[in-house]
């Protein structure tokens, strides 16, 4: 690993004879797993089909916590139990992860956040609307997880990182799009809440 004015007598006798000490260039297309993707029609259907589905859960994921404001409850107790509500949706996904089907799991999941998110729009009791809130974000926060490690156990190593890489950054347009949508939410309830739940 030293440049060649650092090696030592030692090393140049120890492994001269069976290394060669001239360094190679070497050609790296750092697109070569996005033509991959691109190329092989089975796996531009999952990207595609991921990116979309990771799309959709980020919406909620990033939207929900942007739009707290807009709810009728306080703010700094609703924002502690959505940070609470992180710490069992990972824990949950550890642990079961290998017991659940990750299509069934996802299905159920972003119904009951879908729902919930909607339904919170409709009621008018701040305790109910308040936790409604967070069993969606629980819900969103564990289907975030789980689509994450679809995504990895989808594709074969050679483009996996590409694969992950390209579902997160639709999640983070997702997340610019969703604080887009809190911002309309003044005029309009159901441009958040509504729109972050009939979506899923």
């Amino acid at each position: 690993m030293a440049s060649p004015e650092k090696r030592s007598n030692l090393t140049e006798s120890s492994f001269g004879d069976h290394i060669e000490w001239a360094e190679k260039p070497q050609e790296h297309d750092i697109y070569s797993a996005l033509k991959i993707l691109v190329k092989k029609s089975w796996a531009l259907r999952r990207l595609v089909a991921t990116m979309v589905v990771g799309f959709g859960i980020s919406m909620v994921y990033y939207g929900m916590p942007y739009g707290l404001g807009n709810l009728l409850f306080n703010l700094y107790l609703c924002v502690a139990l959505n940070a609470i509500s992180e710490f069992p949706a990972s824990f949950l996904t550890f642990f079961l992860i290998a017991k659940v089907n990750r299509k069934d799991s996802l299905l159920g999941l972003t119904l009951l956040s879908g729902i919930c998110s909607v339904t919170c729009v409709l009621v008018r009791k701040k305790g109910m609307q308040n936790a409604l809130e967070v069993v969606s974000f629980f819900s969103a926060c564990t289907t975030f997880d789980v689509i994450m490690i679809y995504t990895l156990e989808l594709f074969p190593t050679c483009v996996r990182n590409s694969a992950s890489a390209m579902v997160r950054q639709a999640g983070l347009l997702a997340g610019v799009l969703s604080s887009v949508l809190v911002a309309a939410n003044r005029e309009n309830k159901w441009l958040s809440y509504g729109v972050l739940g009939s979506q899923l």
